[in-house]
């Protein structure tokens, strides 16, 4: 499957490819070992605060992603740079997720140290989705925000409501695809003063890319679940797919996978 097209590269421009959301890989003795004092005893586990968890996930996913160069692929500087942004809202969900997040914090954790030494690899590796799905997912469950389940089939989103409260909201996105597709979800507010509705954007998505502005996005593989929690101001957005299955085919919202809400 291709994330990296121009047209990938256009819509999520300033963002690492395949970030969409954040977080996951299979940890190891150095990711999600229980915290031990100097001497080697295990340290004091305090009390987990749900609500430190919940801020930490929103400002997790609310850390500027390094932009890209040429390649459309940031420096190991920049990948470096945002691994320490990230290490406040990583160290607050670690030490506060609830028990169904404790493993997926951990793997954040692992990821964060490996962002924190330039390599994005992490990334790309299987347990991704799994880790931020069940991260958000727990968010959905426990945090009180306005919470949505946009479920991304072949080639639509399915269960996207017409309107949604401004403020704290968390997406949730199963990858129920029956093509093996991955499939991505970018939401972009359109430009104040500015209309666009998803047939106009699909005539012109190029014209179309300066009237929007990226504020998150997430990914799945198939059959995994993804999501992100992002602080929505009023306005019109769009849900948007960018990738396409390979170099040769169009994006998925070229075929259907795009979709408005308004955010009142």
């Amino acid at each position: 499957m291709s994330r990296t097209t121009t047209s990938t590269r256009l819509l999520a421009a300033g963002c690492l490819a395949a970030m969409l959301a954040a977080a996951g890989c299979s940890t190891d003795d150095d990711g999600g070992d229980t915290p031990t004092s100097a001497a080697g005893d295990t340290a004091e586990v305090t009390p987990a605060d749900t609500d430190a968890f919940c801020q930490g996930v929103v400002d997790y996913d609310a850390t500027p992603r390094p932009e890209g160069g040429e390649t459309g692929e940031p420096s190991a500087e920049d990948v470096a740079a945002f691994g320490e942004a990230l290490a406040d809202p990583v160290a607050a969900i670690v030490a506060n997720a609830p028990d169904a997040a404790a493993d997926a914090a951990a793997t954040l954790h692992h990821v964060q140290q490996q962002l924190a030494g330039g390599d994005s690899s992490g990334l790309y590796e299987p347990g991704t989705a799994d880790a931020v799905g069940t991260i958000e997912s727990t968010v959905a469950d426990e945090c009180g925000h306005t919470a949505v389940t946009v479920t991304a089939v072949d080639y639509t989103f399915e269960g996207v409501p017409a309107v949604l409260d401004a403020g704290l909201t968390t997406f949730v996105m199963p990858n129920e695809t029956e093509a093996g597709e991955e499939h991505v979800m970018l939401i972009a507010a359109v430009a104040e003063g500015q209309t666009l509705t998803p047939e106009e954007f699909v005539a012109d998505p190029e014209g179309s890319f300066a009237e929007i502005e990226l504020l998150g996005e997430t990914y799945a593989p198939a059959g995994a679940t993804g999501g992100v929690t992002l602080d929505l101001p009023a306005g019109d957005y769009l849900l948007i797919c960018p990738v396409s299955h390979d170099e040769a085919s169009p994006p998925h919202f070229m075929l259907g996978m795009i979709a408005a809400v308004t955010v009142a």
